[in-house]
């Protein structure tokens, strides 16, 4: 409708609404200019048509034309007002009479465009499927293009994931299948298709010196329609409130039915304080590297997250990722897994709802402290209260693969996790993993190649390739492969 609104000021004024040198120009008045009054433009113009127009073009959704056939009713009441002489005076000038008079050739032909358009939306609308089960929150944008405040766009992305996943009956794709599309300009249809979803919200953040903006829209691929959109503004230090905006906006678009207790915990954020938030968000950032370096950097702001609130659940539970992972990585076990598992059981004192810190438990009591009993009642905790964590899936089908004697539940739950995460090399790689733990080599090396080949550059799927051929006793394909993923890992001894 917007986009009709700027077809009808050229059709009546004969030039664009929104102008510019250059795109970035034309952006930039698209969002923020209001543009020209087409009465200066075309002084014939009645005032009402005007006002029509100026309605489609509203910047703000909720107060622009809401739908093709309200548009098309102000057009017709206009024409038949008009006509009956309500608006304008029926004396005047040949010239002005003719030009009036190709005037109202184009509303009505605008009256009949609309009409077409109303229809087609409601067809489009009847052939849907029902209400959005499944949405992904694509990495959001970094307007500013400055790397220094890369974490916050996306930071706002794994907020969003976070909310919307507490919204009623809908299935939310994790960071890892989404940050795959991270900087890249994508088919919105193609996207959904390949991540299984019904809808997507993409956006971009602007920080400008103290104030931040932020768009987001909310697109439904089964038609490729956009249902919802705004642009916000604020202080940075407002950023909390911000979030929270969005993440209720969205779940109220897609629940229009949604409970105040059932918004409330969408738009939760676990923190008041602004500084807590953007260092936690800081730790995250570097968390999700993946690296030592970036893991022990990720440390200190989630301690110091902490030191700003020390009721901050979430910080605590990015403070047991990192200790949990440092093992990885050459840390000492002993001390990494106790402070894992001390900031898990701080983090759900703190917040009882969340999920991740049992599956964080689960895997250090079955991988470090041999607790086989314990682990999986952390993880069963874990499922209860989030069954649609990919990564807390493929842990559990890893440790229990690990065990021996439960290859089959373990190759179940890594497939559950491979359907809730199709993207995610990470998942599909120990997939191949449990393939090699059951003596499935064929299956793995069947996973493996696919991932190798997918993510040409992701260096555990060579370990993977080389461990399924030292199970079929192929050594020369072995050490090709461990030469591989010594090269892409960096690590000389692999290589």
């Amino acid at each position: 409708l917007f986009s009709f609104g700027a077809v009808l000021y050229e059709m009546c004024t004969g030039t664009l609404p929104f102008r510019g040198d250059t795109s970035a120009l034309i952006f930039n008045a698209i969002l923020e200019r209001p543009p020209v009054s087409p009465v200066r433009m075309n002084p014939d113009i009645p005032t009402k048509l005007e006002e029509v127009i100026h309605k489609a073009l509203e910047k703000d959704r909720d107060v622009r034309c809401q739908s093709a056939a309200e548009l098309r009713a102000d057009l017709k009441r206009l024409k038949r007002d008009t006509e009956s002489g309500k608006t304008v005076a029926t004396q005047g000038s040949p010239d002005k009479t003719l030009k009036r008079g190709k005037l109202w050739v184009v509303i009505a032909a605008c009256i009949a465009a609309i009409g077409l358009v109303a229809v087609g939306a409601s067809y489009l609308r009847s052939g849907r499927t029902g209400q959005i089960d499944s949405l992904a929150v694509l990495p959001f944008n970094n307007g500013g293009g400055d790397a220094n405040t890369e974490y916050l766009s996306d930071g706002i992305t794994e907020s969003l994931i976070d909310n919307l996943a507490h919204v009623p009956q809908l299935k939310v794709k994790s960071r890892n299948s989404v940050f795959h599309y991270k900087g890249k300009d994508v088919d919105v249809q193609k996207v959904g298709n390949e991540l299984g979803v019904s809808a997507l919200v993409s956006g971009r953040a602007v920080p400008r010196g103290d104030s931040m903006e932020v768009s987001a829209e909310l697109t439904d691929v089964r038609d490729n329609t956009e249902i919802w959109g705004q642009h916000y503004s604020g202080k940075s230090a407002d950023i909390i409130s911000l979030q929270q905006q969005i993440a209720s906006d969205i779940a109220e678009k897609l629940r229009p039915k949604i409970s105040s207790s059932e918004k409330q915990q969408v738009a939760k954020q676990g923190t008041q304080n602004p500084e807590a938030y953007e260092l936690y968000l800081k730790g995250r950032y570097y968390w999700n590297k993946q690296t030592l370096s970036d893991i022990t950097a990720a440390i200190p702001y989630f301690n110091q997250a902490i030191s700003k609130d020390p009721g901050y659940a979430l910080a605590y539970s990015g403070l047991a990722d990192a200790y949990t992972d440092l093992p990885s990585f050459g840390g000492i076990p002993s001390e990494n897994y106790a402070k894992s598992n001390a900031a898990a059981r701080k983090a759900l004192e703190l917040d009882a709802t969340l999920a991740h810190p049992h599956a964080v438990l689960g895997s250090n009591e079955i991988e470090y402290e041999w607790d086989f009993a314990g682990g999986e009642a952390e993880y069963k905790k874990s499922f209860e209260l989030n069954p649609n964590d990919a990564s807390a899936r493929q842990w559990y089908a890893f440790d229990i693969g690990m065990t021996g004697g439960k290859e089959q539940e373990a190759l179940s739950e890594s497939n559950r996790a491979r359907q809730l995460d199709p993207l995610s090399p990470t998942i599909s790689f120990e997939g191949g993993l449990i393939h090699i733990m059951a003596r499935q080599y064929d299956s793995a090396l069947v996973v493996c190649k696919k991932v190798a080949s997918d993510n040409p550059t992701f260096a555990p799927a060579r370990r993977c390739l080389a461990r399924a051929y030292w199970g079929k006793r192929m050594y020369p394909q072995l050490i090709e492969e461990w030469k591989s993923e010594g090269q892409l890992s960096g690590d000389q001894n692999e290589s």
